[in-house]
């Protein structure tokens, strides 16, 4: 199960006394199935019963141990925020690292009758060598259902009458996330109908960072995502991703993740996706993140 993918439901068996310990730093969608069991994590030890659900945060060290008389039957998956890159908007990309930065709820354990348990429990494995493509979409629907009550409200319509904070509102509840990899501060500040200086100012007090800075992260990010699943020249990802040009993409680049790109690549042909595990991680950008936490946005090293 360690090695399972992204939004991949798949299904394993603990024998009596065995142990299950999470080594990768995905979220963790788990329902178990069948048996007693334990859980051995961060939080208060406490007994598992067939029917419940779990949804363990990423970088929680997570260990779930089967009873000595029974067998544990787990199904679940994991979820990489990272990898839905252009399906998120800002504001849920914003919400996400929130929730991970805060880690108010490290594990949350739901009981049968949660709505979320229910749809876990209904979830099949995919059959061998299916692309699972409707499995995903339907794991990807209990991510949205488990996080909907810290999702941002909908934003009124930013008629003539709303002021630039709530177009601003709107905008990032609108906006897809890889939008803002291609547009300007000024551009931006046109969509808001407000001063670039003015957006600016709403951004970082709405993110805790500048727009530059978000900008080089998630250009970062899904310069990561290309090296990894194209053959694409890297001057070819830095035109894509937005980069004004090769040398830039090779700087920022070397100077989060301590490789050239070109190298980096090659360490992933090499080591695979072990285990989903996410590797480098996007260090927060200058100035107070929100709420006081600290914003990390994390790339898979595989």
């Amino acid at each position: 199960m360690n090695s399972v993918a992204h939004l991949l439901i798949q299904e394993f068996t603990l024998a009596p006394g065995d142990e299950w310990t999470s080594q990768v730093a995905n979220w963790w969608f788990l329902h178990i199935s069948a048996g007693e069991s334990y859980w051995l994590g961060p939080e208060k030890a406490r007994s598992l019963s067939a029917g419940e659900a779990l949804i363990i945060a990423p970088a929680v060290s997570a260990v779930i141990r089967a009873s000595q008389l029974t067998e544990t039957t787990i199904k679940g998956f994991t979820f990489v925020p990272e990898d839905l890159l252009g399906l998120l908007t800002l504001a849920e990309r914003n919400s996400f690292e929130t929730e991970l930065a805060t880690n108010s709820e490290p594990v949350r354990f739901l009981p049968p009758a949660h709505p979320v348990t229910r749809q876990l429990s209904a979830l099949l494995p995919a059959p061998p060598g299916c692309d699972a493509l409707r499995q995903r979409a339907q794991a990807l629907a209990i991510v949205a259902a488990a996080f909907d009550s810290k999702a941002p409200l909908p934003q009124p319509s930013a008629g003539l009458g709303t002021s630039a904070r709530q177009r601003f509102r709107q905008l990032v509840s609108e906006m897809p996330e890889v939008e803002l990899i291609h547009s300007t501060p000024a551009e931006l500040a046109r969509l808001c109908r407000c001063s670039t200086s003015y957006f600016g100012r709403l951004f970082r007090e709405h993110f805790g960072t500048r727009v530059r800075a978000m900008q080089d992260d998630l250009r970062l990010l899904r310069a990561c995502q290309l090296l990894r699943a194209t053959e694409s020249e890297v001057a070819v990802i830095a035109q894509g991703c937005g980069f004004a040009n090769t040398q830039t993409l090779n700087l920022l680049f070397k100077a989060r993740f301590g490789v050239w790109p070109s190298s980096w690549r090659q360490q992933q042909q090499v080591t695979g996706r072990p285990n989903g595990n996410h590797g480098a991680a996007l260090p927060a950008s200058a100035g107070p993140a929100k709420r006081g936490t600290a914003k990390t946005l994390f790339v898979t090293d595989s």
